[in-house]
Parts: C-alpha cells; structure tokens; sequence
C-alpha cells in the first residue's frame, strides 16, 4: 500500500595473465559437492570461494577459475584443505583477478570428483555508470520455499546479492513453521546443531542455484543465534537448560564463518568499494555492542545506550564523512527510521540517542544514504526524516529507507494484512509504501542521476506453483531531494553485455 493510496482510501498495490587455452572435457558434477559453490566478500582484485564436502580426515580439493564459462581459458589454480575440524568446508581467496570482470570457478578432488560449475564478480574500480545489487533477508526453510533466491538466480546483470540477516532460523522442527521438516528437528544450541541446520539450508536447491550464480554478501541477525538476540543473551535462550550463552554465541559463529564466502571470521561490519558509484557499508546491530531490552523509560532514554559498540559507530561516521561516492547504501539489520507504530524496541527505537547520532552523521554525509533493512517480513519504503521533515513534501529528508520483504517467513494476510498496512501508514508520516504479505526480494539499481529500489514478490512461497515473480513498487532518491519519491511501474532495463550465467552441468 501506498501514502497516495491510503490518503484516498484505496488499496490495491500492482500486481592474473591467463593460461594457455585448452580443450575442456566434459564433467558431471559429484555427489560428493551436494552443498554447491559459493562465492563472496569480493574485492576489485580478489573473491572469496567455498564449497564443501563431508570428510572424515583432511582432503586436498583443488579449485580452478576460468575467464569464460566454457572453461577453455584457465585464469588460477589453488588448493586447500577439506577438514573436519571445519565441518569440511573450504573457503578460498583468490587473488591476482582484475576488475569488474566475470570468473566461472569449480573445485575438482584428487581422485577427480567435480563441483557444480560457479560463476562470480569482482568489483569496479573507477568510474561506473551503473550497477545493480539484489537484497534479500529473514530466510525460513520452515515456512516456505526460497522462490526469490531461483528468481535472482536468472538475473545475469547483478554485481552480487546481499543478505541482511537471518540466512537460518534457530528454532526446532514446526515451532515457526512446519511446511519443510528441518535439521536438526531440535532447537540450535550447540556447533553441531548449528553445522546441522546450515547444511541443511544449503540443500535447498534455489538457494544452491542462487549462490552459484553471483557474490555474496551476508551479515547475520538475531536467527543465526536465538530470537532476539543481544551481547549478554536472547529473548529465548535458557541458560539453565541450553547452557552458557557465551558458548551458543561463538559456535554459531563459528558455523556462520564456516558456511559463508566470508573473508573475515572475526566479524561482519565492513565496507566493500563499488567504484566512484557507492559503498556498501554493512552493519553488525545483533554482536557488537548490543545491550539488553531496556527495563524502563529511564534506561531506553540513556545517552550511552548502544545497539552498535563505540567503536562501531566511530567506523560508521568516519566512512559516510568523507565519501567521494555517489551513494553510501548502508546494510543494516533492523528498521533505522523512527517507527513507533511496529511497537519494535528490539530496532532503532530502542536505542533514540545513539539513533540520533547516526542519523546527524547520515545527513552530513556528502553521498546519499541509502539504508536497505531487514527484519520485519514487509515491504517498506521510507524517507529518513530530519528535524524539518514535512510529510506533505517531503523536504528535510535525510535519505531514504527500503525494507526488504521475508523471502520466505510468517506475515499478515487477507484482510489483516491490508488493515496492518493503514495503521501503519496513518501512524508514521516519513512511510511512503508497505506492502505487508507477500515475500520477495529487493533490486537496487544505481546510476549517476538516480537510486532505485524495485520491490519484486512471488506470488506464493508456500506453493511450489506459486513462484511467477511481480514488480510491485518501485521508488527512487536523487541526491538533490533525498527523499523516497515513487516511480514509474515498470522493470529497469537490463544492463546490456552481461557474462552468461554458469550453465548447469
């Protein structure tokens, strides 16, 4: 639903030098590589890789990365060991690759067992025209299936996808959600527990196919570790019976970094450099710094309250003051603009005095902000408003807002979700859009004149049939304005010569 729409009270939303060349031979992939490929983390020169095998002793793979996906030019060659000390997954970083520029990749065993065919990107350097990123975020095998990880899988043009958090969910089997069984059927505690239910997810064959197509780039949220999860414990987790939170928090770090094409394992707040186009920040608002829910108005309204740490924070204002970028796109966990009517502390909300400052330092930022977020299983397009914020006109926005939609997680229906939509859009002058059912992803697309967001939501991820995708919004944000102002319905044009997605053999 959109403010116009609510405002005359209608409510329909529209639907390296390369090697010598060589003849490839034919391969079928093995059983043994059922997790797929995946790559990651990229940089203008390097990208991480990953796969896994299940091994009971430490096993040298070798991976190869090709310039075309005909595997005749061979770029690299590198190995690494499968161990079972890291539950048998392997991440390599490749190096030496030159910018902006396509690789197809595939680890092959001694005995000459064969992964999947990947394909991977690294990133600009210099002047770039345009460039287009997908977000996706709240991932629940349980409750439906990853129809918007297939659809972002055919989309040959992306420079890589980001994952705003909850990548797995922790809960047992039909606690939140019951259509897939998951394992392990238990609650995640423990590193085994953990391990388990990433493989688990990494079975699913569309988000195999996504990951084997394009980078990624995920930070967590509260599900890799428990519901509401904070430095000193969660909403959910009993230390009587599932013993010390310390210990959950670092084995669902450890199996977070062992299954994801991270380059770092000490944390996920970071920066990637898009060229002169943008920077992507990411956030850790779950691991770094967090303090409990607060226990009373005094406590909410504390200056040093912190949803980041100091240090954190310090990062973020020294990276968005002196941009020389077009566009800081900052990938944050939960929802960053006042937003009281989703009655959340667990967001921004609960944390007013560290929010202000992150906002003052957002609004001096000589690049547009661009906050893509998470967490709340709806469509949302905001504008950030600053002190002379008019809703009517939009002026005083800071920058703007998307939220991603679930890709497959719990939300309103029917009537309940059109009824949410008004409240919340009568309740919260700076929202412009919130679509509150359907599941999806988000497309970012960035030139010099303009961001724009388009929201793209299947039609039913508890159905197997229900996976035809629909543009449903779109909003863009210039520099001059910084305010989210709807745009035309109508797909962005594809970015023409993009490499051949990997074929499937």
């Amino acid at each position: 639903m959109r403010r116009r729409e609510l405002i005359r009270t209608t409510g329909a939303a529209a639907v390296v030098a390369a090697l010598p060349a060589c003849d490839p031979q034919p391969v079928v992939p093995s059983a043994r590589f059922a997790w797929g490929v995946a790559s990651g983390d990229p940089t203008s020169r390097a990208v991480m890789v990953w796969t896994r095998l299940a091994v009971d002793r430490d096993t040298t793979i070798r991976c190869d990365v090709f310039r075309d996906a005909s595997e005749r030019e061979l770029v690299t060659s590198a190995s690494a060991s499968a161990m079972p000390a890291r539950d048998g997954c392997v991440k390599l970083d490749v190096v030496g690759l030159e910018p902006a520029t396509t690789y197809y990749f595939r680890f092959v065993t001694e005995e000459g067992d064969a992964s999947p065919l990947g394909r991977t990107r690294t990133l600009p350097e210099g002047e770039v025209a345009r460039m287009r990123l997908a977000f996706v975020t709240c991932t629940n095998f349980a409750y439906g299936l990853f129809h918007g990880y297939r659809r972002i899988a055919e989309r040959a043009d992306l420079a890589l996808v980001v994952h705003l958090g909850d990548t797995i969910y922790e809960y047992a089997d039909g606690v939140y959600g019951d259509l897939r069984a998951l394992d392990p059927p238990r609650e995640t505690v423990t590193l085994e527990d953990y391990r388990r239910r990433h493989a688990h997810y990494r079975l699913d064959p569309d988000l195999k196919e996504m990951q084997r197509q394009h980078p990624i780039v995920p930070i967590w949220d509260d599900h890799e570790f428990a519901n509401n999860a904070h430095t000193t414990g969660s909403l959910t987790h009993d230390p009587v019976t599932q013993g010390a939170w310390s210990d959950r928090v670092a084995a669902a770090k450890q199996a977070f970094f062992e299954w994801t094409p991270t380059r770092d394992e000490t944390q996920v707040h970071r920066s990637l450099e898009l060229g002169s186009l943008a920077r992507l920040v990411l956030l850790d608002a779950r691991m770094d710094g967090r303090e409990a829910p607060p226990i009373d108005t005094v406590d909410w309204m504390r200056s040093d309250r912190r949803l980041v740490s100091d240090a954190q924070e310090a990062w973020l204002g020294e990276l968005v003051s002196g941009d020389d970028v077009a566009y800081t796109v900052l990938g944050n966990q939960v929802v960053l603009a006042p937003f009281a009517a989703l009655e959340n502390l667990d967001a921004w909300d609960g944390f007013p005095a560290q929010r202000q400052r992150v906002m003052q330092a957002l609004s001096a930022a000589p690049s547009l902000p661009i906050v893509m977020t998470g967490d709340t299983h709806g469509s949302l397009a905001l504008d950030l408003p600053g002190p002379t914020y008019a809703a009517d006109t939009q002026l005083g926005s800071i920058g703007v807002e998307w939220g991603a939609p679930a890709l497959a997680s719990p939300h309103f229906t029917g009537e309940a979700s059109r009824a949410r939509e008004s409240m919340l859009l009568e309740a919260t002058p700076h929202l412009r859009f919130t679509e509150q059912e359907k599941k999806g992803y988000v497309l970012l697309d960035l030139d010099d004149t303009r961001a724009r967001a388009e929201w793209w939501l299947v039609e039913d991820a508890t159905r197997a049939d229900g996976n035809r995708e629909t543009l449903t919004a779109a909003f863009e944000a210039r520099a001059d304005d910084r305010a989210s102002r709807e745009a035309e319905l109508a797909p962005s044009p594809v970015i023409e010569g993009a490499p051949s997605l990997a074929p499937d053999r």
